[in-house]
């Protein structure tokens, strides 16, 4: 009886500490998202300026509509509101220059309120992820467990053994 308790204590300790691993690394992993965009930004807006000075100076018409479209995507980006900043950066990003952002990128949390807000819902998700794994993994203990019954053992305990 003792052992029973203890190992049922011990299996609630684990799934406590593995709901909080999961949601504060999701947390966490999402609340980089505004960093890394305003690296983009930075990055993007370097891109703008040299388009138009070789548009300029080389008076070549593809390049100048390259500039406008990347323009564009970061006007888009910047009138976004915080809470719409990851849609519309899916939508408008170019691949090219997030690639290269993103293999320059320094991780780095801030704590404003809309990275606090990126964490929470990151964290929230996590949380989700987790509990939809257990989950499964529930199921597919009670199924073996039914398993084990309709092959005449009464029950499987956790160590796998039959009483």
């Amino acid at each position: 009886m003792f052992f029973k308790r203890v190992s049922a204590s011990l299996l609630k300790l684990i799934d406590k500490i593995l709901g909080i691993f999961f949601s504060l690394s999701a947390g966490l992993l999402t609340a980089q998202f505004p960093q890394y965009l305003a690296q983009y930004l930075q990055r993007l807006g370097g891109h703008i300026d040299e388009a138009r000075l070789a548009a300029e100076e080389f008076a070549l018409p593809a390049l100048a509509e390259r500039a406008a479209t990347l323009a564009a995507g970061l006007d888009a980006i910047n009138k976004a509101s915080p809470f719409l900043r990851l849609p519309v950066f899916i939508a408008n990003g170019r691949w090219d220059i997030a690639r290269k952002a993103y293999e320059n990128y320094t991780p780095g949390i801030t704590f404003t309120a809309e990275e606090l807000c990126y964490l929470a819902v990151g964290a929230l998700v996590g949380l989700l992820i987790y509990s939809g794994i257990k989950g499964v993994c529930r199921g597919i203990w009670l199924a073996l467990r039914k398993l084990g019954r309709r092959f005449g053992k009464k029950h499987i305990n956790m160590s796998g053994t039959a009483v």
